[in-house]
């Protein structure tokens, strides 16, 4: 991948926002037991359906192109390209006759991503005061459970399998903790929901923890 993992953390970022859920990094693809490429990210829209995609940090050529509608046929995906546009309209027309979607970044987001980290830390203790309200006083079992299975897991699918609930019964214990207020952080992206299912979870232990130590003094 052209870029290194700071062109890969932004497509995720951008791509969850789009609606997409990111499903693997890095996927190593094999043929006949040897590695023959890597996918940079494995998406799935809101359709089910899952792209196979190339990141670029820069302009794709038509060689990028290529790759990234070779990767997903090797692995029955859609092909998809990340990147700063096309090299040339030759790029452009592989794309579009190799039926390659592409998702097209600003150039500034080239020359600003170290400043878009920083305000996203800078954001953090802003975000942390919303979770004073957000941690409610009591949660059940189920409800904990659901925190969990979110927090510990990459991806919704993951999540799901790893409670044990039917997928309905899940989405409709996560709807009542965003009615008490759970996750005020109103994102399509997974990964914002598990950052709030952690810190949830932690403010709620250590509350509990203190609770217990005070009446036990």
């Amino acid at each position: 991948m052209g870029g290194g993992r700071s062109s890969e953390e932004l497509a995720s970022i951008i791509l969850e926002h789009l609606g997409f859920e990111i499903i693997e990094t890095r996927k190593p693809i094999e043929v006949g037991g040897i590695e023959v490429a890597e996918i940079d990210l494995l998406a799935k829209d809101e359709n089910g359906e899952t792209y196979a995609v190339e990141v670029k940090s820069g302009r794709a050529s038509v060689t990028d192109v290529r790759q990234a509608y070779s990767n997903a046929q090797l692995i029955g995906a859609k092909p998809m390209i990340v990147c700063h546009g096309f090299s040339g309209k030759s790029a452009e027309a592989a794309a579009l006759s190799l039926n390659v979607r592409s998702v097209l970044l600003p150039e500034y987001y080239l020359l600003t991503l170290k400043e878009l980290k920083g305000v996203i830390e800078d954001l953090v203790l802003t975000i942390l005061s919303i979770f004073e309200e957000a941690v409610p006083e009591k949660l059940e079992e189920r409800e904990l459970k659901i925190l969990e299975c979110i927090a510990e897991s990459s991806n919704m699918s993951n999540a799901i399998e790893k409670s044990g609930f039917k997928r309905g019964r899940f989405i409709r214990i996560l709807e009542a903790l965003r009615r008490k207020g759970v996750f005020p952080i109103r994102n399509p992206g997974y990964r914002y929901l598990r950052m709030q299912a952690r810190l949830v979870l932690r403010r709620y232990r250590l509350r509990k923890l203190l609770e217990r130590i005070h009446e036990e003094s």
